[in-house]
């Protein structure tokens, strides 16, 4: 029995050791099968890269030319009113309510001058309204009033994508700066700045927004640089109504907050005045914006003319 027993122990090791064996040469041909294929497809995109470096570069360019054909000038245009008009409805609607924050903050402080205050601030928003209407008004109409050119689109498509790009980045770092610190102020300080980015690359998709073509000729260095610089300055001032509206509706929010918390025994009348001011520089970006702008057209014609008298005096001198 004892001997039976022996044998078939005898017996069944050189099967374990077989089976083994082919369990590590199958394993090892697994192994270089993966290895003989990921050769293979390192050598073929290697060879791919080698024959065409630049087809990242072409599907880059298809995805900016799609979204050109995708996303309508015109929707620039509709936002655009329609955040000026936010930002109108915002001024009108935080004259009444800074006039019960003064009002509020006086009785609580035993300050007239507090309450005369909010008077003057329903006076003031009533005034600024009006400046901000006419002042972006005029301000898209110098803006398209005053056209360049430029010799290439490749900047623009730079200006799309990298704008693109920063607006993905931004609102997710910010994103999760904002978790980390349990601050909502740094989330939708995020939020803001990727609209203003996706607003610039929606400009650099559609040039004419910002009274900009692009033409093929030859052109002085110079030239090309005023039409850099003068999209750059155009393109914001497109952006002077989006800004506007967003954060003129931001500050009456926050008005409203803090009028509420003023009941409460919870807001300061310093902070109320911060917000005021917040909503005063607001309303008077549009009249910093235009005058702005004036003066940059000014020196861009003086350019102009300097380049036009070097171009004459260097044609008659030869």
């Amino acid at each position: 029995m004892a001997e039976n027993t022996q044998q078939n122990a005898g017996s069944q090791q050189p099967a374990q050791i077989h089976t083994d064996e082919e369990k590590t040469q199958e394993m090892a041909n697994k192994v270089g099968s993966f290895l003989k294929g990921g050769a293979q497809r390192t050598g073929t995109g290697v060879r791919l890269v080698w024959h065409d470096p630049l087809m990242f570069v072409k599907l880059l360019d298809r995805m900016i030319d799609w979204a050109r054909r995708v996303i309508p000038q015109e929707l620039f245009n509709v936002i655009s009113r329609f955040l000026a008009k936010v930002g109108y409805i915002s001024l009108l609607a935080a004259a009444p309510v800074g006039l019960v924050f003064g009002i509020t903050s006086g009785i609580k402080n035993e300050r007239f001058s507090i309450a005369l205050a909010g008077f003057g601030f329903v006076l003031l928003m009533l005034i600024v309204q009006y400046t901000a209407n006419k002042l972006l008004v005029a301000g898209e109409t110098l803006t398209l009033a005053s056209p360049t050119v430029m010799e290439s689109d490749a900047f623009l498509r730079c200006v799309a994508l990298i704008s693109k790009i920063s607006a993905i980045v931004v609102v997710i770092s910010m994103t999760v700066m904002a978790i980390k610190m349990s601050d909502w102020q740094t989330f939708w300080t995020g939020v803001g700045i990727c609209l203003v980015l996706i607003a610039l690359s929606f400009i650099a998709l559609h040039p004419a927004l910002a009274s900009t073509s692009v033409i093929e000729r030859t052109s002085s260095v110079g030239e090309e640089a005023i039409g850099i610089i003068s999209f750059f300055v155009k393109a914001s001032m497109r952006l002077v109504p989006i800004v506007f509206g967003a954060v003129a509706l931001a500050a009456l929010v926050l008005l409203i907050i803090a009028t509420f918390q003023q009941f409460r025994d919870r807001a300061s009348m310093e902070e109320g005045m911060a917000i005021g001011r917040m909503m005063l520089n607001t309303a008077l970006l549009p009249l910093v914006a235009y005058v702005g702008f004036a003066f940059f057209c000014l020196q861009v014609e003086l350019l102009r003319a300097i380049l036009s008298i070097k171009g004459i005096a260097k044609k008659y001198g030869e």
